[in-house]
């Protein structure tokens, strides 16, 4: 290139950048590639820069022959004369549109990323940040999503009578979707057992009031709710479609208890069974989602239910925050520590002396 800003030559890779073919750019300025973007003073001080004598060295978008723009990074190079005087300017381009898209999807996922921790945090503080004092019993609750957030959900609701009301709940999917799903169904909740009423009627109400947007989103829940009386100490408790939660005797093995019920979000209508258990001081009651008893080992055997039933008696003498870290402890020995595909979730009750 003269120093007028002329071309003089070209080699095959302009032509590959650029579209152009010597003949067609030979003699005219470089501005044929001005894309436009960039402003005036950008172009001064290029000029100004290579015409004192110095090496320029920046990255551009220049357009196409066919129009379109690009990315490149260009070193321009002061040749002199034997006298000193600068006789041309030596351009180097490099098309560096693969590596822009490269660097501005680390932002993104780096932008994604940050969002989602976010999300995650935001999502754990809708948790129970602490156990609620109950007179008769105690509990406690583990959160573990597979992704940032999750579809799991666990929550304690004391009761004016002195009851605790228990729940907890799987959201199908890892996504987003399932999370904000999650967040739905706990302000459902709240307002359901504000209102009061039987677990068995609490779920029904719930399935009415979240069904049209669970098709519409193609998610469904499956959820365990249960009431726990120290008055009486009786549980009365309803399922749709949720995992068999354990109780486990102070004095005896654990044994799973279910109720009859479809999981939320199939039918509008539905009928919930409620059933109800006797509980004595020790008595156990473990809630928990599938993530734990289809957690895999090495050799692709499930921990499942009985192995987390001998878990629970022979943990069971731990304090409830003990205990659940307990049962996480074992569940990663199982898994030879490899991270869970699934949520992982438990809610626990024990009953005081």
């Amino acid at each position: 290139m003269r120093p007028g800003g002329r071309i003089i030559w070209a080699n095959p890779a302009f032509t590959r950048l650029t579209g152009y073919l010597l003949d067609e750019v030979a003699g005219r300025g470089i501005g044929i590639l001005n894309s436009g973007v960039h402003g005036e003073e950008f172009y001064r001080d290029l000029w100004h820069t290579i015409r004192a004598g110095t090496v320029w060295h920046g990255e551009m978008i220049n357009r196409r022959r066919d129009g379109s723009l690009y990315p490149e990074e260009q070193t321009i190079t002061p040749v002199r004369d034997e006298r000193g005087a600068i006789r041309c300017f030596i351009a180097i381009k490099q098309d560096i549109a693969e590596r822009k898209q490269a660097q501005e999807a680390l932002l993104e996922n780096a932008r994604l990323a940050c969002d989602m921790q976010l999300a995650r945090q935001i999502q754990r503080s809708l948790l129970p940040e602490i156990p609620p004092p109950v007179p008769g019993c105690r509990c406690a609750g583990r959160w573990v999503p597979a992704a940032h957030v999750g579809g799991d959900y666990y929550d304690f609701f004391p009761r004016e009578d002195g009851s605790l009301d228990l729940v907890i709940a799987d959201v199908s999917g890892h996504s987003v979707g399932a999370a904000l799903i999650m967040t739905e169904l706990r302000s459902v909740i709240r307002s359901l057992v504000h209102a009061g009423g039987t677990p068995a009627r609490i779920v029904g109400s719930l399935n009415a009031l979240l069904h049209e947007d669970l098709s519409r989103a193609e998610l469904i829940i499956t959820l365990f709710y249960a009431s726990y009386s120290p008055a009486t100490r009786t549980l009365a408790f309803a399922s749709a479609g949720h995992s068999p939660p354990l109780v486990c005797r102070r004095r005896g093995e654990c044994r799973q208890i279910d109720a009859e019920g479809l999981i939320l979000g199939v039918h509008p209508l539905v009928e919930y069974e409620q059933q109800e258990v006797p509980m004595a001081a020790g008595d156990i009651l473990l809630l928990y989602t599938d993530g734990i008893t289809e957690a895999t080992g090495p050799g692709g055997e499930l921990f499942g239910t009985a192995r987390l039933a001998r878990a629970v008696e022979e943990e069971r003498e731990r304090e409830p925050e003990e205990f659940l870290d307990a049962i996480l402890a074992r569940l990663r020995m199982f898994t030879g520590g490899v991270p869970s595909g699934d949520d992982i979730c438990m809610a626990l009750l024990k009953v005081g002396d």
